[in-house]
């Protein structure tokens, strides 16, 4: 909407000279100034603009240019912080159009062609295995884009978390007392624990070879104790119960960085924080350009 000189701008421009010509002593330089004060008054795009329409070669121009070229830049500027390249692209242009060899072409042609490079680039994809030390098995997958942000989603545990625990009917705490009462528990000391994670996130990209990705996820994490069942002093049975007091489900933050160390290899290393801060690695394939 900036792009073509105010009508109005230029009407009231023409009835302040004709106000202003009949004491004028040098009536050609009444415009020219008049219009250049209208837009130093205002501070807006289009007023200067309508200035160099009117006065091309003014007394004002190189001013006008200036002030122009410093707005188009800080415009473009705005819309490559904000990844909207062609945006950006067009508004660098117009410096270019008012300054072939200004003093921010070096950093203009720079970003113009990153931002020709990320347009060209689609969105790409991703899997791999990760690991932490409380759950050694997992696996992420998701999108990496540069331009708009990707997603990812993860599943991590130990050899336990992926097991099916649903026998399992009854409870016991860290006292010993159960909500079985047919025979008496007496624990073994012996436990499994299953620990198992699910997050989803997303990923955003900081340069052609690094991302960040953040999520939230939920933890759910058990712990069975084994347990004899007696009748005086004959052994009946052992089962397992799950031990209400070490175990939970709770939500839980992760970030990190995801590197690209080769066109198919990818790199992930970060913290997730679900009752302790855990480290996570992993290492994957890439799949895009």
């Amino acid at each position: 909407m900036y792009r073509i000189p105010s009508l109005l701008i230029v009407l009231l421009f023409a009835m302040n000279c004709m106000a202003q010509n009949a004491t004028s002593t040098d009536p050609s330089d009444i415009g020219d100034d008049d219009l250049y004060n209208y837009a130093q008054n205002h501070n807006q795009m289009q007023d200067y603009q309508a200035y160099l329409s009117l006065y091309p070669k003014g007394k004002h121009a190189n001013a006008a240019r200036k002030w122009l070229g410093n707005e188009y830049y800080r415009i473009g500027n705005e819309f490559y912080q904000k990844r909207e390249f062609d945006a950006a692209k067009m508004w660098y242009m117009d410096y270019l159009k008012l300054f072939p060899n200004g003093t921010y072409k070096p950093d203009i042609v720079q970003k113009m062609a990153d931002a020709d490079i990320k347009l060209r680039q689609p969105k790409s994809s991703f899997i791999m295995y990760s690991y932490d030390t409380n759950r050694p098995i997992g696996g992420s997958l998701g999108t990496l884009s540069r331009i708009k942000p990707g997603f990812y989603l993860s599943v991590q545990g130990n050899s336990e978390g992926y097991k099916s625990y649903s026998d399992v009917e009854y409870k016991i705490n860290n006292e010993g007392t159960s909500d079985y009462d047919v025979y008496d528990v007496v624990r073994t000391g012996t436990t499994e624990i299953s620990d198992f994670c699910f997050s989803v996130g997303i990923t955003y990209s900081l340069s052609n070879s690094f991302w960040i990705y953040g999520g939230l996820g939920a933890n759910a994490k058990s712990q069975y104790d084994e347990v004899n069942l007696y009748s005086g002093d004959n052994l009946k049975d052992t089962w397992l119960m799950e031990n209400t007091d070490e175990s939970y489900t709770n939500i839980y933050p992760e970030a990190g960085l995801i590197f690209k160390a080769h066109k198919l290899l990818i790199i992930r290393y970060g913290f997730m924080y679900s009752k302790k801060l855990t480290q996570q690695i992993g290492v994957g394939l890439f799949f895009g350009r």
